[in-house]
């Protein structure tokens, strides 16, 4: 019986290892092995440049946004205030045009200071009141004509002068005796105050040591606009 023996193969010195078609012979291998360390070595760093710079970068980045934050915030914060001054502004013209509009105005009780009076004196003792306006001053004679016929409709005992000679301008009120002052002066001048009227007392001069009015009376002088 025959016996077959089994062949051993042996390795081919003629075939060599390749790579996308490119044969290796093993000093090639070994270059190549170097030089993609080396590629590998140098992307590494590569990269840690990179990220190093990508840190670098992001915080420059950031700083700039943080600067134009408070550029803006600051450029927001000058136009408010801008704003709040135009406002501040305004509310000043419109105070002065009224001053000027009131100061041009002829005065006048409007229903709406006669209710504030009528309120205010509500409860108040009543007396005499002689309402006197600037001689020939048409303005003041109709001011004082309203004051008048407001108060003797509201229960005061009073008098109208057109005739009187005032050296201060506006409303004034004034008494004889201002140590015993008749107990509805203050009342009265507390509710033209209330009203909108301005009205200082006076001091009254006497005229050769002879009262001008009677101590219970009040004085209510419409004088030049």
């Amino acid at each position: 019986m025959a016996h077959n023996k089994v062949k051993q193969s042996t390795p081919n010195s003629n075939h060599k290892p390749r790579l996308m078609f490119i044969p290796f012979t093993p000093e090639r291998a070994e270059a190549w092995l170097s030089w993609v360390n080396a590629l590998v070595l140098g992307a590494g760093i590569l990269l840690a440049i990179l990220t190093i710079l990508q840190f670098k970068l992001s915080a420059i980045n950031e700083r700039f946004s943080d600067d134009r934050i408070t550029a803006n915030e600051a450029e927001t914060a000058r136009a408010n205030e801008g704003a709040e001054l135009a406002k501040k502004r305004t509310a000043e013209l419109e105070l002065e045009l009224e001053k000027v509009i009131a100061a041009q105005s002829p005065r006048t009780l409007s229903e709406a200071g006669a209710k504030v009076l009528r309120d205010s004196l509500a409860g108040k003792p009543r007396g005499a009141v002689r309402v006197m306006s600037h001689t020939l001053d048409p303005e003041a004679e109709r001011f004082a004509r309203q004051v008048h016929e407001f108060l003797s409709a509201n229960g005061y005992a009073s008098e109208l002068h057109c005739t009187g000679v005032f050296t201060h301008s506006g409303n004034a009120i004034a008494v004889v005796d201002t140590s015993s002052e008749p107990p509805h002066a203050a009342a009265l001048q507390e509710a033209f105050i209330a009203a909108g009227y301005a009205i200082p007392a006076l001091k009254m001069k006497e005229e050769k040591g002879k009262a001008p009015m009677p101590k219970d009376m009040v004085l209510i002088a419409i004088g030049r606009k």
